[in-house]
């Protein structure tokens, strides 16, 4: 719905037109396929676009001849491109979690602008995830995750190894940032 995606192949683009027409796509002023449809009002083609930025827009051709203007484009985002691993600036302010802080730890850093941020606080036994979309170009993160909560058990006095994450709109996902 945000015409945002990873995916290269398998791109399937669809609309409605009138009987014995053809369609055809077009990525800027290339055609990119056709759809030869003469029965119905229903079109779909499958495309593969490379990386980048994407105007598609549609023209159909009637039984007569006649070429219709072009639909108006539709703007289309392929991003293959993982983000950066987001960096972890502070865990617990001081980088040590002591039973006063363990029921709300707070985990920040910074991430790739609008990205989809998961932290997981993991020790011998459990793990804890918390999550934080940003927005509005936001590149900060600042997560808050209750190490005492039971389900599944509660994050057990030792070390505790954290690992964030990031996704992108596309669905991207960064490596993991672990300190």
């Amino acid at each position: 719905t945000d015409n945002i995606t990873s995916q290269t192949t398998g791109l399937t683009f669809t609309g409605t037109k009138e009987s014995d027409a053809s369609v055809q796509l077009y990525d800027g002023v290339t055609s990119v396929g056709t759809a030869d449809t003469s029965v119905g009002t229903s079109w779909s083609i499958d495309l593969s676009l490379a990386a980048g930025e994407h105007s598609i827009t549609a023209k159909a051709t009637d039984a007569a001849g006649n070429v219709s203007s072009a639909s108006t484009a539709l703007s289309v985002t392929v991003d293959t491109t993982a983000p950066t691993a987001p960096a972890i600036t502070s865990i617990a302010a001081d980088n040590y979690i002591n039973n006063s802080e363990k029921a709300a730890i707070i985990i920040a850093g910074t991430a790739e602008a609008n990205a989809l941020v998961s932290v997981t606080l993991t020790n011998a036994a459990n793990s804890k995830t918390g999550t934080q979309q940003l927005t509005g170009g936001a590149t900060a993160y600042s997560i808050t995750i209750d190490g005492t909560a039971a389900a599944p058990a509660a994050l057990a006095d030792g070390t505790i190894t954290p690992s964030v994450t990031a996704a992108d709109a596309a669905g991207n996902t960064s490596a993991a940032t672990a300190t």
